[in-house]
């Protein structure tokens, strides 16, 4: 036990080593915890965020875009609207008949529903008191979220005055935009309305999907549709069969079309979307004409024309503005339930019951089979790491939702939207066989059955793995730059009414697939959203499984992608000739979507799978050398020692023990600090295995290392550890001064000076990609959000993994520096006594260090070059050995002023 007190105090009284120590036993436990922990982390959350609301994504032969097939990638709107070459009811049953199979979920485009949704109406709740001739300027816009786009403009005149109650006077009245009318409000007073003409129409995709399948895919948010799944024999629905009681009483207006059907009609049932979520706005502005007239022209027998020639010329000359009035209707204009659209005369306010609108309420049409098509992308250039592409245009067309061929040539007389979508036209399938009764007779009848939020319908899917449904919701299309509108950067692109602009428009309504077929055909799927059973983790059986049931899928002969593990990237898109409205038309020069990428969960699982197992294995190797590095030094500075003790008379086995000791206390210390920091973390195995191994490798490397100084050593007597004067001047390069001794010093030994700059290299290239870990972790794992989500979970683990490499490395290197240093004590004591100054002893270290500088530098550049590139980071190497070279010349410096010259400082 003396023995072992006695290596204590040895191993005490070199408060460099002992540091080493901490050091090493520091490394061991937190390399293997941090791998440990970042591998069980990693693990956990791939496995929450692989898989989205379904597995694989079936479509006909051929709808899978060029682009889909070489980057990966699928489109939000994936749907292939062509309305040819779909799948039938018998496709979809053998693909939910397959082994595997959970879910089978169809969706199909019917068509395009049109909707007028109501007449606006100005208001006057109170007349003037004298005639009065006004100027009125009307404007129906929508607005994407960049632009305001005038769907109508009308202006005209109009003529109103005082009446009493009997309405005498009402028909000297006249208006040159609309029908304008006079009554007696519930206070008694005497009111003006004019009718402002029906809004533009709305065109609104109708989709299908099998309500049952669609339901289970949907989860919690699938609800809405239990009208459709609850419906019996929907095969066989008819006018005749079909319970109006099922209408909703919202929605009570609708019943007016299946009870007044004289001959019996298919039905189609429907549920119906709360809104058009197209950003309609209504203004007016007034003004008036002239002077107001004392008493009323004759009018009663006057044509339009003569009525306003009259009037103008008795009111004269002169424009008074008397105000302006909007109209927000987004978030009101909702089929079978339409908004109460009045404009209130500016500066007047209704009483109650005042302004009321009686128009008339029309409900959606389905009078053809529009299928709008997608985008054609060609490739683009964003100079980054996400895709970029551009989108053909195809020409002008109404902005107004009336579908049109698209023209090259710009109409200036009508508000035009550039086409990105072709479209066709065909005849419904059910009217093949139709014929009229009489012109208002449509082959079928709509028939809603409930209400449902479109926007709401995707809620609650993890967006690391969200895969669209391609039906409901337009993807999030944010404005990254636009030169024509710059203050529209950040803005969200919205939609409009035309079924042919860029961003789609959500739907109006939902039905089944018998009304899909009784509309489109026997193959009207465009798609089935695919959900394999049993499959609950990111494992090497969870994707076996996935992709079996894919390959079964393909002979069937389909294209399928497997979108299991896929995660949204961010894909960047021009669009050419946006602003249509402005002279010339300029582009929305870049706006950002976020795409399926196929693979995502696989890749982000591989490179940091990867690079974690390339941090531990650097962990080992730099625990390992330290180990090694740190014996060697310690052994080599005992070589006196063991020379005077074998002149002694002890034997080898002797000295080997009484060395041993001081190599068992260490192994104690560095399983001490080890074990207790394994303590507080995980506890895995591999971590105190690690810790356990690095602290038996003390002892096994000091005999060892013992070993090969038996064999060495050759100082023949204590004294002649004893150096002279004149053996210093014979020194290897003492005679070319301070700087031949400094490069002799360290070439003089090689194994330590090789130590140092292994040490030195590995210190360095781990601080630089420490440094740059963040950056290259996230470029590692892809622009996924999965892997940008990973990246920013894992880099902590990461950065303290290198952090710690760096460190102890450092410590490895100042260790051995200073321990090679101290070992030349005799010798620069020797110098000093010789004449050498405190300035000539540290030319000759900083003359060492430059030395091993030049060693040092290339090798931390290119392996810090390779661990960056390795991980997915490509930085200039240049760069990289610009950041060596300043690192190793602070750590040179620091290294050098740590060595004290003085003979002094030598003897402590």
């Amino acid at each position: 036990m003396r023995g072992y007190v006695r290596g204590a105090r040895r191993l005490g009284r070199d408060r460099y080593a002992v540091m080493a120590l901490a050091v090493l036993a520091i490394l061991a436990a937190l390399a293997a915890e941090t791998s440990t922990t970042a591998r069980v982390t990693l693990a956990s959350d791939i496995d929450a965020n692989w898989r989205g609301a379904y597995d694989i994504l079936v479509r006909p032969k051929g709808a899978r875009l060029p682009l889909e097939s070489t980057d990966g990638l699928v489109e939000p709107n994936f749907l292939s609207f062509a309305g040819t070459g779909g799948l039938s009811a018998d496709d979809v049953a053998a693909i939910g008949h397959l082994p595997g199979v959970d879910i089978a979920a169809p969706v199909s485009v019917v068509g395009y529903l049109s909707y007028a949704p109501s007449t606006p109406l100005l208001c006057l709740p109170e007349l003037p008191e004298q005639p009065s001739l006004f100027g009125l300027s009307y404007s129906v816009t929508v607005d994407d979220g960049v632009r305001s786009l005038i769907l109508q403009h009308r202006s005209g005149r109009l003529f109103v005055g005082p009446d009493d109650a009997t309405l005498t006077h009402f028909r000297n009245w006249y208006s040159s935009l609309g029908d304008v009318s006079a009554g007696a409000s519930s206070s008694g007073r005497v009111e003006g309305d004019m009718f402002l003409g029906y809004l533009p129409p709305i065109s609104s995709p109708l989709i299908a999907v099998d309500p049952s399948a669609e339901a289970a895919l949907l989860g919690a948010n699938g609800s809405f549709l239990q009208p459709l799944a609850g419906l019996a024999d929907r095969d066989q629905l008819t006018t005749a069969t079909f319970d109006i009681r099922l209408i909703p009483k919202e929605l009570a207006i609708a019943t007016g079309d299946l009870a007044g059907s004289v001959v019996e009609r298919p039905v189609v049932p429907i549920v119906v979307s709360r809104d058009i979520y197209a950003r309609l706005k209504l203004h007016l502005d007034v003004s008036r004409i002239g002077s107001p007239l004392a008493s009323y022209p004759d009018l009663t027998e006057a044509t339009l024309s003569e009525k306003r020639i009259r009037v103008e010329a008795a009111v004269g000359q002169g424009v008074t503005p008397v105000g302006g009035v909007d109209l927000d209707l987004a978030g009101q204009i909702r089929p079978y339930l339409p908004p109460p659209a009045v404009l209130v005369w500016p500066g007047k306010s209704p009483g109650p019951g005042e302004c009321l609108n009686q128009t008339e309420v029309r409900t959606p049409r389905l009078d053809s089979l529009l299928l709008a098509g997608r985008p054609t992308y060609t490739a683009g250039s964003s100079g980054g790491d996400n895709p970029s592409f551009v989108v053909t245009p195809l020409g002008y067309v109404p902005a107004v939702g009336t579908w049109a061929s698209p023209q090259s040539a710009r109409d200036a007389s009508e508000s035009q939207e550039m086409a990105y979508r072709p479209a066709a036209v065909h005849p419904l399938a059910v009217a093949q066989s139709f014929t009229s009764t009489d012109p208002s007779d449509q082959p079928f009848r709509l028939a809603p059955v409930g209400l449902f939020d479109p926007l709401a319908v995707d809620l609650g899917f993890n967006p690391l793995s969200y895969v669209p449904l391609g039906a409901y919701v337009p993807p999030v299309t944010v404005v990254e730059r636009d030169d024509a509108v710059p203050s529209a950067t950040g803005m969200n692109l919205r939609p409009g009414l035309n079924p042919a602009g860029f961003i789609t428009v959500p739907p109006l309504a939902v039905t089944d697939l018998s009304a899909a077929r009784l509309l489109r055909g026997v193959r009207p799927v465009d798609a089935v959203r695919v959900r394999v059973a049993s499959v609950d983790r990111y494992d090497a059986a969870g994707q076996q499984e996935v992709s079996r049931v894919a390959a079964a899928i393909v002979e069937l002969g389909y294209d399928v992608d497997v979108v299991a593990g896929a995660s949204p990237e961010r894909v960047t898109i021009r669009l050419p000739r946006y602003h249509t409205e402005l002279a010339s038309a300029p582009d929305l020069a870049a706006v950002s979507e976020h795409w399926t990428t196929l693979g995502a969960a696989t890749r982000v699982s591989t490179v940091f799978g990867t690079l974690n197992s390339a941090l531990g294995a650097l962990s080992i190797v730099t625990g390992v050398g330290f180990a090694v590095a740190l014996e060697v030094g310690r052994a080599a500075r005992r070589r006196r020692d063991f020379v005077i003790l074998e002149t002694a008379g002890w034997s080898t086995p002797g000295i080997t023990g009484w060395y041993l000791r001081e190599s068992v206390v260490a192994a104690t210390l560095v399983a001490l600090i080890g074990i207790g920091l394994w303590s507080v973390g995980p506890r895995s195995a591999p971590g105190l295995g690690l810790v356990f191994a690095l602290a038996l490798s003390q002892p096994v490397l000091a005999v060892l290392a013992l070993l090969v100084l038996a064999r060495r050593a050759r100082l023949a007597t204590p004294a002649s550890a004893q150096v002279s004067i004149r053996t210093v001047r014979r020194l290897p390069g003492s005679g070319s001064g301070p700087v031949g001794y400094g490069l002799r010093a360290v070439v003089s030994r090689p194994i330590p000076g090789l130590l140092m700059i292994l040490s030195c290299a590995i210190g360095l290239a781990s601080f630089v990609v420490a440094s740059m870990g963040a950056v290259a972790a996230a470029a590692s794992a892809g622009p996924t959000l999965l892997g940008v989500a990973e990246s920013t979970r894992l880099a902590p683990y990461q950065l303290l993994q290198l952090t710690t490499i760096a460190v102890a490395n450092t410590v490895l290197f100042l260790s051995l520096w200073l321990g090679e240093w101290r070992s030349r004590s005799s010798e620069v004591r020797v110098l000093m006594a010789s004449g050498w100054s405190d300035g000539q002893i540290r030319l000759a270290v900083l003359s060492g260090a430059v030395l091993l500088s030049a060693f040092v530098a290339p090798v931390a550049a290119g392996l810090a070059n390779e661990l960056l590139q390795w991980i997915g980071w490509h930085a200039p190497p240049l760069a990289i050995f610009i950041i060596v070279v300043g690192l190793l010349a602070m750590l040179l410096a620091a290294a050098s002023m740590l060595v004290r010259p003085t003979a002094e400082a030598h003897e402590r």
